[in-house]
């Protein structure tokens, strides 16, 4: 995947790295609302689908009231216990299980899967006052983010609520999002890929959303989108029955590891020495990291991204270990950061199969940051690295 390909998916994440420009730009205007978008994107999509709304529900965030609609067949994957400020719950049409009937990674967005990330951000944890504008609120994300080249933003009105849309250039390609006001001390963070702002379904969420008990969720009149190939929607007539998959898909979802399983100590060992090294071109070939593969910032933003552009990520932004003496590797749990108490599991949320969590130190340009590395079981019973998590001051250590 191209830097186009980023998803704000933060599920828990920190700062970035390279090179800022310090206030960025801004342009303060009267754009486009979503509403008009989605009326575009649904005319030219959906023309004969133009239903009353039996095929959205609503979801409640149950800490902070925040609401919703999403089409009925997709996941909304709000916690059940309040986490630190920065996590991110994913929005998707797709379940985890789908994700990992990939054996090696890979098929996800090809095959229609969407993904939308909302965090909740508290003004106290970056310094700031309550009643914080929104505007001064982004300021302070990308203040001092060596990283960040430009960012620019313009005020919106989604479902009758102020919002600021943000965009962002950084040394990983550009990114966007939705900002909200939830109370005077908690933001919404509404993000998504940046090509999946234009799919009616994102759209549509979007200008659903309620923050206040008197807004109303806005819920969608149109019939949304097919889930991704392979996955059926029995919640929706037309989508009851799962798309036939392509022979490539079928192949890639029956192989289960034809190619012989390496055990989970030979990877995690090889993934470090191979990040020790900086060689990390070969991960990909070797058939040791995921794809899509996760890079998350401590309670920032993130990305899902391919290997490649992953590998080159690694030896160009997040860490110059030629430099700073390279990077120590632990698995001992008394070494790693308190996270504020979070286990380092919940991170990628339940229905994930979690084998094995590295910390690692050395990370980022100066070498001050540190990294929690992410390997997963697939169903097939094989190892892969997923992710990882990077904080550019140790996290809360």
């Amino acid at each position: 995947m191209t830097p186009s390909q980023k998803t704000k998916i933060s599920l828990l994440v920190a700062a970035g790295i390279l090179t800022t420009i310090a206030c960025g730009t801004f342009s303060i205007e009267s754009p486009e609302t979503p509403s008009d978008q989605i009326a575009a994107a649904t005319e030219a999509v959906h023309t004969d689908s133009v239903i009353s709304s039996p095929y959205w529900i609503e979801k409640a965030d149950p800490f902070y009231g925040v609401r919703l609609a999403v089409p009925c067949f997709w996941e909304v994957n709000f916690p059940e216990v309040i986490y630190p400020s920065g996590v991110s719950y994913p929005i998707r049409n797709y379940t985890e299980a789908y994700v990992l009937s990939f054996p090696r990674g890979g098929g996800v967005w090809e095959n229609g899967g969407i993904k939308i990330d909302m965090t909740f951000m508290d003004t106290t944890e970056r310094n700031l006052p309550p009643g914080t504008s929104m505007q001064d609120f982004v300021d302070s994300l990308y203040q001092g983010d060596l990283d960040v080249l430009d960012y620019s933003s313009e005020e919106v009105v989604v479902n009758g609520q102020a919002a600021l849309h943000v965009k962002m250039e950084s040394s990983y390609g550009p990114s966007e999002y939705y900002l909200f006001v939830v109370s005077e001390r908690v933001y919404l963070i509404f993000g998504a890929k940046e090509e999946d702002f234009s799919h009616p379904d994102v759209l549509g969420i979007l200008d659903s959303i309620a923050i206040g008990a008197d807004t109303p969720v806005n819920v969608p009149d149109f019939l949304p989108g097919p889930p991704p190939i392979g996955l059926a929607a029995p919640c929706i007539p037309d989508y009851a029955e799962a798309v036939i998959q392509t022979p490539e898909l079928q192949a890639e979802n029956t192989a289960c590891g034809v190619d012989s399983f390496i055990s989970l100590d030979y990877l995690t060992s090889n993934v470090q020495q191979k990040l020790f090294e900086k060689n990390t071109g070969s991960l990909h070939h070797d058939h040791f990291i995921h794809d899509p593969f996760v890079i998350a910032y401590w309670q920032s933003e993130g990305m899902e991204t391919t290997p490649d552009y992953a590998a080159t990520t690694f030896a160009n932004s997040l860490y110059q270990a030629a430099e700073y003496g390279g990077l120590t590797f632990t698995k001992d749990r008394g070494e790693f950061p308190p996270l504020f108490g979070m286990p380092p599991e919940v991170m990628f949320g339940p229905d994930v199969k979690v084998a094995e969590i590295v910390y690692s130190e050395g990370w980022g340009l100066d070498g001050l940051g540190a990294a929690l590395l992410y390997f997963f079981e697939d169903e097939c019973g094989g190892y892969y690295w997923h992710g990882l998590v990077f904080a550019g001051q140790h996290f809360d250590k």
